[in-house]
């Protein structure tokens, strides 16, 4: 990654690799961090998501890029969470005699399946691959996904596909640098999605 400073009061970051400028957090265009030209941008290995840019203005001010997720299972913790960071982070700033501005976008809210759309998945499931080969997660998990909205739309029930060989101990999950996928599970999943759609229109 590659910082610099401009005339137009901004600091902008930078893929090397890719040769494109990276958009600042929660942005698509690099924030005005000072008033007038920046002269200079410098950072440390040490703290490579730190870095500090001096400027005509006489001032010279600190940043952070580093971003990271906040993930909740309840609306109500999920609003706390962001009242909390931003009192936190405002309380500190301003014990410390300066000011502080953060970006928090929300991004997406827990997955909850609809109960009555989750017992017809099971029924339907149960009917296309057997019962015991529809296996219920009973433990909360906290990956992010964009299906979320469709839940909170509509009642909605998200479902995972197994793609575990049935002759293998144990297969990669999707984000491993080994995982493959099974081909044979390409079957089982349109036959599930076909069962669903024409039931649903049926409303069997």
């Amino acid at each position: 990654m590659l910082l610099s400073g401009g005339w137009d009061a901004t600091v902008r970051t930078w893929d090397v690799r890719q040769q494109q400028q990276l958009p600042q957090p929660g942005t698509s265009e690099p924030a005005p961090y000072h008033s007038q030209d920046v002269y200079a941008v410098a950072s440390h290995r040490s703290r490579p998501f730190t870095y500090v840019s001096a400027s005509r203005d006489a001032t010279i001010r600190e940043w952070t890029i580093r971003d990271g997720p906040v993930r909740t299972l309840r609306a109500a913790t999920r609003a706390l969470a962001k009242e909390r960071v931003l009192a936190i982070v405002q309380g500190t700033a301003a014990a410390l005699g300066c000011r502080a501005e953060i970006t928090y976008n929300q991004g997406y809210p827990a997955t909850i399946n609809d109960s009555g759309a989750t017992e017809e998945f099971f029924a339907i499931a149960g009917s296309v691959i057997g019962v015991d080969a529809a296996e219920r997660i009973e433990q909360a998990t906290m990956g992010g996904e964009d299906f979320a909205y469709y839940g909170q739309a509509v009642p909605a029930c998200f479902f995972f596909l197994g793609l575990k060989p049935a002759d293998a101990a144990t297969c990669p999950t999707l984000h491993q640098p080994d995982f493959d996928f099974n081909d044979e599970a390409i079957e089982t999943g349109v036959r599930l999605m076909c069962e669903l759609a024409t039931r649903a229109e049926s409303g069997v």
